[in-house]
Order: C-alpha cells, then sequence, then structure tokens
C-alpha cells in the first residue's frame, strides 16, 4: 500500500505507469472528474456510487463488537475500541488515497482496477 510512495517508477502490467509521489500529480488528482464507466452502469459515476462501493470496506469494524465475550470490561471497551478502530481504518484509507494521488495519474487509477496489485 503506502510502498508507493518510495517505490521507483514502473510500467504497470494492467495498464498505466507508476511514477514517483510528486506534488504536480496530488494536484491534478485532488478535484473530481467524474466519467462514464462499466462500475456505474455505463453512465457518469457520483460520489453516492463511489462511496457506496468504499463503504463496506469500513463495516468490518463492528466485527469487533461480536467478539464482547472475550472482553474485561465489554461496556467501556467495545466503545473504546470500536472508536480507535474507526479511527485508524480513516487515517490508513485517507494516507493510501493521498499516496496513490500523487503517484499515478488520473488515466491509471481510473483505468486499471489492479493498480495497487502491480
Amino acid at each position: 500500500g503506502l510502498s508507493i510512495l518510495f517505490a521507483s517508477p514502473k510500467e504497470l502490467s494492467g495498464g498505466g505507469r507508476h511514477q514517483r509521489f510528486s506534488e504536480r500529480l496530488l494536484r491534478q488528482n485532488t478535484w473530481t472528474s467524474y466519467t462514464n464507466d462499466d462500475a456505474c452502469g455505463g453512465e457518469k459515476c457520483t460520489y453516492g456510487g463511489v462511496f457506496a462501493i468504499i463503504f463496506p470496506a469500513v463495516t468490518g469494524i463492528m466485527e469487533g463488537a461480536n467478539l464482547s465475550g472475550d472482553l474485561k470490561d465489554p461496556g467501556k471497551d467495545i466503545g473504546r475500541g470500536t472508536l480507535w478502530a474507526v479511527l485508524t481504518a480513516f487515517i490508513v484509507y485517507t494516507l493510501l488515497m493521498v499516496a496513490c494521488g500523487g503517484a499515478f495519474d488520473r488515466a491509471t487509477l481510473t483505468g486499471n482496477e489492479n493498480v495497487l496489485q502491480d
């Protein structure tokens, strides 16, 4: 994930190119530019459509609440653990978005679905 900040530039097997992290790329990728995409039914993707894809990624946090029987003080620990999990996930996802935005051009981010695997 965050190793893309330090990796050498290279061509990606799924198309596009990994470049060194740059402020110029980050600025170019900062503002929205929704385009027609098969993932959005061939129509222009919207914020809501993108959010619907990302939202399930953080819902697994509730799994911690299901393990409450293993905690010493569930009444206090569930709330604290859930808040820490949400905060940690938010920080990691934010860092990953900034790292990708500064290391890949928009065409690579929108055209290569396996950009983080390459």
